[in-house]
């Protein structure tokens, strides 16, 4: 049987096991059986952090990830500008756009060149200068990855930055800077470190595929229990997930959790990243983001003598599918990115098949140049 199609960047190819839990019976969420696996998925949601089974509570629900957010977010309507959104790629102007959408109100911090070419601890800084100019800001809305170009957001410096510049407004006489976070973690919950016991998480959102490994169509809730009033563990019968996709959903994250959690998942990802990144330097392309890399996305530069549509082209003959570039892609880019996803059902084999396909591509290209 053929190999299913890598999807890049997502959602992401699923395990078998998976496939076949979205087989069970239809459950109504007012079933006693539905319940029960409501909560199982929410136990073992809370399993894979640290710190989630205490002061969190967790909803899983069948909106998108903007609109799962929005009852944590929506207390800033119609109110003075304390909420902040950093500006750091096409999900995070997304963000823009929706909240701009639902009439709340933000102020926006554009820091896309700044994660491009700073190094953690001077991003990290300047994020939190530029906070802390804004007295009236209570609450930082941030993509913890960009999912067009793997950038992700040194969050463990900018939580240590921000502490301290909060804490020298203080002793300088000056109003408490402290920040509440809200974070979308679409494309790195599961993979990458979240740190809900000491950083100023309020609340956080994600989805169902990407570093879950499950089908889309579920997004993640979790919020501190002050977070939002009324928020509960309970389930909203009104956005209920079909019962397929929680069996499937609580089929791969118990696959996740025997297979070692966050942290092997992690390791997974990078020796994947690692492979392609070795094919693509014997061609002289090295990744774009070196700085701020994410575990499951990797991103290179193509060579001037193809487009990302041609390539786009060439790897879709040999079985792998790559998304088109946004349109929010910046006008102004010296180059033109790859972002090749490492999540999902992967193991070595169709992953040394996208290493041929690639190879297959870039030799004659290489050659062409050399000559």
């Amino acid at each position: 049987m053929l190999q299913p199609l890598l999807l890049i960047p997502n959602p992401v190819s699923v395990s078998l096991p998976v496939r076949e839990a979205m087989q069970q019976p239809v459950l109504s969420a007012q079933q006693v059986e539905y319940q029960t696996l409501y909560r199982h998925v929410l136990a073992s949601i809370t399993c894979l952090y640290s710190g989630l089974a205490n002061d969190w509570l967790c909803n899983v629900n069948a909106q998108n990830a903007f609109q799962a957010m929005l009852p944590v977010l929506a207390s800033s309507k119609h109110d003075t500008k304390d909420l902040i959104l950093l500006v750091t790629g096409s999900r995070s102007r997304r963000w823009a756009e929706f909240l701009q959408a639902q009439q709340i109100a933000f102020t926006p911090i554009d820091l896309c060149a700044a994660l491009r070419e700073l190094d953690t601890a001077s991003f990290a800084r300047l994020a939190a200068e530029q906070i802390s100019k804004l007295p009236a800001a209570r609450r930082v809305m941030m993509v913890q990855v960009e999912p067009e170009d793997g950038l992700q957001l040194p969050l463990a410096a900018m939580a240590e930055a921000m502490a301290e510049a909060a804490m020298s407004g203080m002793h300088n006489g000056s109003e408490d800077h402290s920040m509440a976070w809200y974070l979308d973690a679409s494309h790195s919950f599961g993979a990458e470190f979240i740190d809900f016991e000491r950083w100023p998480l309020e609340a956080m959102v994600s989805i169902s595929d990407a570093c879950l490994h499950a089908p889309a169509g579920l997004s993640l809730l979790l919020h501190k229990k002050t977070a939002a009033a009324g928020s509960s563990h309970e389930l909203n019968t009104y956005h209920a997930p079909p019962s397929s996709l929680l069996h499937a959903l609580q089929t791969a994250l118990g696959e996740m959790i025997r297979g070692g959690g966050v942290n092997a998942r992690r390791r997974r990802y990078l020796r994947f990243q690692e492979t392609l990144t070795r094919t693509f330097k014997r061609f002289g392309l090295n990744p774009l983001t070196a700085k701020h890399t994410a575990a499951a996305m990797a991103c290179y530069e193509l060579p001037e003598l193809i487009t990302h549509e041609q390539f786009a082209a060439e790897l879709l003959r040999q079985g792998f599918f790559v998304e088109p570039l946004r349109e929010s892609q910046p006008a102004e880019a010296a180059v033109t990115p790859l972002a090749i996803c490492v999540m999902g059902d992967l193991d070595d084999l169709p992953l040394a098949r996208l290493q041929q396909a690639i190879e297959d591509i870039l030799h004659p290209i290489s050659l062409s140049i050399n000559d």
